[in-house]
C-alpha cells in the first residue's frame, strides 16, 4: 500500500493535472539534464491554434478534452526518445535529445502529422 501511495504521490506531484504530461518544473529539470548530458539536443513548441475560440465555442470542458487528447497523441510519438511539458494553454513544449539535425526534421514533420 505504501507504494502505491508513493506512485500517486509522485505522479500528482510531476505530472500536469489537465494533461497528464510533466509539469513545468519536471519539464525544466529534465531539459536541464538534456542540456548537460547531450551536445544535441532538438526543441520543438507545439501550438494548438485557437484554444480560446474552441473554448468559447464549445466550453472549457470540450477544450480540455482537445488538449488532452492532443497531449496524449504527443506522448506517444514522443515517448522513447522525447519529453513533453505544458507551456501555455494549448502549447506544449518538447524535447529530443541525442538528436542529428536531419532527424530532427524527420521528428518534427512526424509529430505534426497527428
Amino acid at each position: 500500500m505504501n507504494r502505491l501511495k508513493y506512485l500517486l504521490l509522485y505522479r500528482w506531484r510531476n505530472r500536469d493535472a489537465l494533461t497528464g504530461s510533466f509539469d513545468i518544473r519536471r519539464y525544466h529539470r529534465d531539459f536541464d539534464s538534456t542540456l548537460h548530458t547531450s551536445n544535441r539536443v532538438a526543441l520543438i513548441v507545439a501550438d494548438v491554434d485557437d484554444m480560446k475560440s474552441v473554448n468559447d465555442t464549445y466550453g472549457v470542458e470540450f477544450g480540455d478534452a482537445v488538449l488532452r487528447r492532443i497531449a496524449k497523441a504527443l506522448m506517444t510519438r514522443c515517448r522513447a526518445t522525447g519529453t513533453l511539458g505544458p507551456y501555455r494553454i494549448g502549447r506544449h513544449l518538447i524535447s529530443f535529445k541525442h538528436v542529428m539535425s536531419k532527424r530532427g526534421g524527420k521528428l518534427l514533420s512526424y509529430s505534426a502529422k497527428t
